[in-house]
């Protein structure tokens, strides 16, 4: 089992979050400990501090609990947060005291020692942790809310609603009614989430975010630009996540019993984006599009195809190497009164994931 995950588009983050927390120990020393030109060597120990703080508070919630098979993400809600903060005062504590009794033995001083005036460990330990539980705070809202839904609603942006070019991509668990009937509902949650988790990294790392869960599917959407390569970062993502499935598929039927697998269906157009709601606020996109590209999902269920794309979405992009785009027809969609041409996309290893659905079909068949 893969606990930890040391993903390249989080070192940028992990990075960051470093170098903030060093630049935070220094304006924390230089406020709080008021060291005179002669002791300017000492103005540094805030910055190391946060420098190992970041580190290693950082890294814990960015390569361990963020793994799509962490055990944290089996605790529950409190459990998480008891072990969390367990874990991040355990850091900051160790930080401090290793840095600090290297710096005593070098200088000769009693930096540890509690100091009535300006609080000395217990003050730096508090703030610490007051300045991390502030970051995992905002890194828990962007979970429960989305990055870029957080940030638009902060800014206001969608208080009024507005028209935009977005693409949209549904993407449905293949084979989820059975799987249900196989290993229960219980199960069938735990396996959907963990499918979810899996297929949000490549939708976010390619400039997507992931709009909402919709029973057994993710509603993806991407800007839709003049760029034909912007617009390709679509299919970048599907191919990961096509390629997620074989990687993971024998973890997965290990822990659950069956073969991940995936049906998507692509399009883009104009809609209108507004947020809703009171209690619990989103954002909402309403229009043609979405509704055309949920037919086109149920088109591809009926064609027996894995992908399914609009030729109106895939004449504004560039299909990336290793995938192709064959034309199936111009097909009627129910309930929308639209003839749309489309086409199926298929990536390099098509074949072997057949072979193991159809293997799969066939062992339950046998059961």
């Amino acid at each position: 089992m893969k606990w930890f995950e040391f993903r390249k588009d989080n070192v940028k983050i992990w990075l960051t979050v470093i170098l903030v927390a060093g630049l935070i120990g220094f304006l924390y020393t230089e406020v709080v400990y008021f060291r005179t030109p002669n002791e300017a060597s000492s103005r540094w120990v805030g910055v190391i501090i946060g420098l190992c703080v970041g580190a290693t508070s950082a890294g814990f919630e960015l390569f361990f609990v963020s793994a799509p098979f962490s055990p944290m993400r089996k605790l529950s809600f409190l459990s998480a947060l008891f072990v969390r903060v367990v874990v991040h005062l355990s850091l900051i504590f160790f930080s401090m005291l290793v840095v600090q009794i290297i710096y005593d033995q070098i200088y000769n001083t009693g930096i540890l020692m509690f100091d009535p005036v300006r609080g000395g460990v217990s003050t730096d330990l508090t703030f610490s942790f007051a300045v991390m539980f502030i970051v995992i705070f905002y890194m828990q809202m962007r979970l429960f809310i989305g990055p870029r839904t957080l940030k638009n609603l902060i800014l206001g942006k969608y208080n009024q609603p507005l028209s935009e070019e977005r693409i949209f991509m549904f993407l449905d668990i293949a084979g989820s009614t059975k799987a249900a009937q196989k290993i229960g509902d219980v199960e069938f949650h735990r396996y959907l989430n963990q499918l979810f988790i899996l297929f949000d990294r490549p939708i976010n790392r390619s400039g997507g975010e992931v709009h909402s869960y919709v029973g057994d599917a993710i509603i993806a959407i991407w800007p839709l630009s003049q760029s034909a390569e912007n617009n390709s970062r679509v299919f970048a993502a599907l191919r990961e996540i096509h390629e997620l499935c074989q990687l993971h598929s024998q973890t997965i039927r290990e822990n659950f019993g069956v073969e991940p697998g995936v049906r998507a269906a692509i399009h883009g157009g104009s809609v209108v984006a507004g947020e809703t709601g009171d209690s619990k606020r989103q954002i909402t996109y309403l229009g043609d599009t979405v509704n055309i590209t949920a037919r086109i999902e149920g088109m591809a269920k009926e064609l027996g195809e894995h992908y399914l794309v609009s030729d109106a979405i895939l004449s504004r992009t560039v299909l990336p190497h290793g995938s192709a785009a064959t034309p199936v027809g111009k097909h009627e969609l129910k309930g929308v009164g639209e003839v749309m041409a489309l086409s199926a996309l298929s990536f390099d290893g098509d074949v072997a994931i057949h072979d193991s659905n159809q293997q799969a079909s066939k062992s339950a068949a046998v059961e």
